[in-house]
């Protein structure tokens, strides 16, 4: 049994090594200077109230010219004061933001729903080149368009398209904390889009986050949009999918402070463990590869399980060590990228709640309901 324990441990910190290496590799990508593309904005709001404002606020005040970017809100059927907030930021006295643009979302009977139908309408009102997508609960950095902007470069029409171009760019998203439950929240997503990241570095897309996306819109057009794909409850992935898909079109995931998203952290078990639920079920889209991630991880788990529960305290230690050691140094770059250090002192804290969440996880996707905004798919 030792030398199993020892092999499980060691075939966790090959793949933590791979995606290690996978990450270093995506973390800065090439960029263009003096390129200043036309963006589009979306932003899908639903009962955000006392979030909107300050999502808008931070909108408004990029440092990219006023002239070259649009901020449009779609206001999927809320029924608090989300609308009344909005009304307010773009009325603000001794302000110009005509750049901002509210439209509610119409009912279609198509296979759309959710979030994926209230960006897709969004997107056609957007007139930039690049399509932008956030969510009322977050807040960006002043620096968050120009940076983005700068990893496209000026598009060209390549003969058999042999020259890929950036058709995508994904970023990180950090969420705020002011408690050990959103400390743990905030290293789970940073940990989580560190993997992501290396999964562009190698070749692989293993997922981003909606909330801080991109596209360039030839490239979404391309594959016909959100019209153009199935259905998923995670649709960033979706689209991600669909885009890398194409030969013409390469994805970039840089691990860049000045474009990253800030975002409220889940404020209760149920919210949290709902929102777990749905990247799972989004995550078996990822196929083989999506099943190899999650087994390494359930095997490390239940090595730890099983040590604990037979008393082997020896193999215990050394396989609580061996996984902590191993992503401490998957995420630890990105900490410090994000100038995060304080956070650390939550993160054996934040292996506990790994441990219990990716234990349980498994079990979740026998149930395919998931519940989004108070709606079921």
């Amino acid at each position: 049994m030792i030398l199993l324990l020892t092999l499980i441990a060691i075939i966790y910190w090959i793949r933590s090594c791979i995606f290690f290496f996978g990450a270093r590799t995506a973390a800065h990508p090439p960029r263009t200077k003096g390129y200043q593309p036309r963006i589009s904005v979306v932003v899908a709001v639903r009962n955000e109230e006392g979030n909107i404002g300050r999502c808008i606020q931070s909108l408004a005040a990029q440092d990219y010219p006023r002239d070259k970017f649009e901020i449009i809100v779609m206001n999927d059927g809320s029924t608090d004061g989300s609308a009344a907030e909005i009304a307010a930021e773009i009325a603000k006295k001794g302000e110009s933001r005509p750049m901002i643009k509210v439209f509610p979302v119409r009912e279609e009977t198509t296979h759309l729903r959710g979030k994926a139908l209230v960006i897709t309408q969004g997107f056609e009102y957007a007139t930039g080149e690049v399509l932008v997508t956030t969510d009322a609960d977050c807040t960006v950095l002043p620096t968050w368009l120009s940076t983005i902007g700068s990893y496209y470069e000026p598009e060209t029409a390549s003969i058999g398209g042999e020259i890929p171009q950036t058709g995508i760019v994904a970023g990180f998203t950090v969420q705020t904390w002011n408690s050990v439950f959103s400390a743990v929240q905030s290293i789970d997503w940073m940990y989580l889009m560190t993997l992501a990241s290396a999964g562009i570095g190698l070749g692989k897309p293993l997922g981003c986050i909606g909330n801080n996306l991109s596209f360039r819109k030839s490239a979404y057009k391309s594959v016909g949009g959100y019209r153009g794909i199935p259905f998923s409850v995670t649709e960033d992935l979706a689209i991600l999918a669909a885009i890398t898909g194409n030969p013409r079109w390469k994805c970039k995931y840089p691990r860049n402070g000045e474009m990253i998203v800030w975002s409220a952290p889940c404020p209760d078990v149920a919210t949290l463990w709902a929102q777990k639920r749905r990247w799972a079920q989004g995550g078996k889209k990822l196929g083989a590869a999506g099943y190899v991630i999650l087994a390494v991880s359930a095997l490390m788990n239940l090595a730890i399980v099983y040590s604990l529960v037979t008393l082997s305290w020896a193999p215990l230690c050394g396989l609580l060590a061996a996984r902590w050691i191993a992503d401490f140094f998957i995420v630890i770059p990105t900490i410090r990228e994000f100038r995060c250090m304080n956070i650390l002192k939550y993160f054996m804290l934040y292996e506990v709640y790994a441990l219990i969440y990716e234990s349980a996880l498994p079990f979740s996707l026998l149930n395919k309901k998931i519940a989004w905004k108070g709606r079921t798919f």
